[in-house]
């Protein structure tokens, strides 16, 4: 009797044991993910006090972008801004704020708003969305957006393209190329 009560004794401590263990693992992730977002978030409010930046929000959210223009329009240019419903062709580099380049030069052509069922098989992150209506073809910014604005609490892409880890501020240097005529 008293060598099967030690026997449960001993697999109860054992099965205790490794449920801690396991438990332990399963938080790691999640304190990681939590030290990883509270970077990012630090690194957008240290944007948005520096100067050389400018805010751009969406109405009615909380959250904003932060952009500079690296090269604007020649003197005398008359802008041409894209629409909400346009299609644009832009040229971009990603990076996160550990400068990892994620994708460099990639050429889209794309719809700048897409909504379900309007035929249009492309979207843009509301970031960038909200970046390109308010940039002129010709012009090249670089653009900060938070992870609110972007990819938000899900890791994006994975085999064929780099993995944007969730709660990423993205950091997209962004040329406007033209905005095509259908």
């Amino acid at each position: 009797m008293k060598s099967i009560l030690k026997g449960l004794l001993l697999s109860l401590t054992l099965g205790l044991s490794l449920g801690l263990l396991t438990a332990c693992d399963q938080t790691a992730p999640d304190e990681a993910k939590s030290e990883y977002r509270v970077k990012n978030e630090k690194y957008v409010e240290d944007i948005a006090a520096d100067t050389s930046y400018k805010k751009l929000a969406f109405e009615l959210s909380p959250y904003a972008i932060y952009y500079k223009v690296i090269e604007g329009l020649p003197e005398g240019a008359e802008p041409e801004r894209p629409l909400q419903n346009s299609q644009v062709e832009y040229k971009y580099t990603i990076k996160l704020i550990s400068g990892e380049v994620l994708e460099t030069d990639e050429i889209v052509k794309s719809w700048i708003y897409h909504q379900e069922g309007n035929g249009r098989p492309e979207s843009i992150i509301r970031g960038m969305q909200l970046a390109l209506q308010h940039m002129s073809v010709g012009e090249t910014w670089e653009v900060v957006i938070p992870w609110q604005l972007g990819y938000g609490a899900y890791t994006y892409g994975g085999s064929s393209r780099s993995s944007i880890p969730a709660f990423s501020t993205l950091i997209f240097k962004v040329t406007l190329l033209s905005i095509p005529t259908l």
